[in-house]
């Protein structure tokens, strides 16, 4: 593939790019997946392909994919006319010019933690034996959690490269584990199906019985769950609650709603973004566009201390000094770069959970929020709905489930007194974490309000 990323760069320019970037990937997907009726089925395939964007006059770029390890001559000319066809200037004046990294020292990602042989080398039965490891535990946490709904377990080994007209030449080889499961808990007249997912980089920091019990214990709670009558409360999030919540503000991570030195969280809370994470789900030695990754704090202590820029972002922002944070990221080589978080998490606090719980007193600890859009129009509020408990001097009691947890973005974060120790990396979506965030107040609204 590097002879045929070098052949596509000097054929660029020799048809008037100024510059031209090979992003290819490729590697091999393994699933397996266990249906509602216990039938097993097992799916492996190739997958891969090569990116290619040009830079002509004038800040115009473009972009065309191809898939297939080794494309003819014939697909590679159409490769490069369908992109510098794309590459037009902007209709409205001239595009933002930016430059492509030149070469250097680059990491390949050992030592990163995003490559693991051991699951490199899982077979399908391997997965199966996993995938089996997490539906026994669920199933035998309690007679109520009657089945699962769906299970599947999915295992991606892939190498990426990229190669530019300006000299970078940089290579990794990553891999990463997707298992899901939908518990169905059902007692008299009533069921309920939980679904809960986990993403990781390597079998070690992956547990499928934790994580089939886990799922089994939420969807007990959600089916014991009473409903919560209108009202403001004190709340403790868990951690994959947190991170719900965490997803949400990274919005504003693109695009800051407030310019840096604003306080814009409580001075509870530092927001990290970091692609350069051992064993991250969204880590690499580089990004999408060949920019070294790196840890960049976007909130310390509650003030907002800047964004994350792509190179495209970074030029259009015009300000002196302003470079590449490493955020250009690609969700395959089908897409162009685009300006993304990483691994986007919020830095643990010095509070065992049990101190927080205890702080808490009265209220709510809320084990898991379900974004809604049960309110739109106004992308600054949060709404979730609730699984969780009651907490009553400190101590757990009845479960909760079902009610609705709305507030202000802004008065929810500037609403933290207490951070957990408990950082958690892998849910939701792998790549947002927190740890357990003790907020004063927030409103509950009942499930029929």
């Amino acid at each position: 593939m590097k002879e045929i990323a070098e052949d596509l760069m000097r054929r660029c320019l020799a048809r008037g790019a100024l510059a031209a970037e090979a992003y290819v990937k490729m590697g091999e997907r393994r699933a397996v997946e266990l249906n509602p009726d216990g039938v097993v089925s097992w799916t492996r395939s190739a997958e891969g392909g090569i990116g290619l964007r040009v830079l002509r006059e004038g800040g115009a770029a473009g972009f065309a994919s191809i898939c297939g390890p080794r494309p003819g001559d014939e697909a590679l000319d159409q490769l490069i006319m369908a992109a510098m066809d794309a590459a037009r200037p902007a209709v409205r004046g001239a595009g933002t010019v930016f430059a492509l990294p030149k070469c250097g020292a680059t990491r390949d990602g050992r030592g990163l933690g995003i490559f693991d042989p051991r699951l490199h080398a899982a077979t399908p039965a391997d997965l199966e034996g996993l995938l089996s490891d997490a539906a026994r535990e669920a199933l035998h946490i309690d007679p109520r959690v009657r089945r699962l709904d769906t299970a599947s377990i999915v295992v991606s080994s892939t190498r990426v490269m990229i190669r530019n007209s300006e000299g970078f030449d940089g290579a990794y080889r990553q891999t990463i584990v997707h298992l899901s499961l939908g518990a169905v808990a059902q007692d008299a007249g009533r069921s309920i199906v939980v679904r809960q997912s986990k993403t990781a980089r390597s079998l070690s920091a992956f547990s499928p019985v934790l994580f089939g019990d886990q799922t089994a214990r939420l969807a007990l709670s959600a089916l014991e769950g009473s409903a919560l009558q209108g009202c403001r409360t004190p709340v403790l999030l868990a951690p994959a609650a947190a991170a719900e919540v965490l997803r949400h503000f990274s919005r504003n991570v693109i695009i800051p709603a407030a310019a840096p030195g604003a306080h814009v969280t409580s001075p509870r809370l530092t927001i990290i973004d970091d692609g350069h994470l051992p064993g991250g789900v969204a880590s690499a030695p580089f990004d999408g566009e060949g920019v070294a990754t790196q840890r960049t704090v976007l909130v310390s202590r509650g003030v907002l201390t800047g964004t994350i820029h792509d190179l495209h972002s970074a030029a259009r922002a015009g300000a002196a000094g302003t470079a590449s944070t490493g955020n250009g990221m690609r969700m395959s080589f089908r897409e162009p770069p685009r300006r993304m978080t990483s691994n986007l998490f919020i830095a643990p606090g010095g509070d065992e959970p049990t101190e927080l719980m205890r702080a808490l007193r009265d209220g709510i600890h809320v084990e898991a929020l379900r974004p809604t859009t049960a309110l739109r129009g106004d992308a600054s509020v949060f709404a979730g709905i609730v699984t969780g408990r009651r907490i009553v001097s400190g101590l757990p009691q009845e479960a909760v489930a079902g009610a609705l947890l709305v507030a202000p973005l802004s008065d929810l974060l500037h609403g933290v007194t207490g951070v957990g120790n408990d950082l958690t990396f892998g849910l939701p979506g792998g790549s947002f974490a927190a740890p357990s965030l003790l907020v004063k107040e927030v409103e509950i609204r009942a499930p029929w309000a």
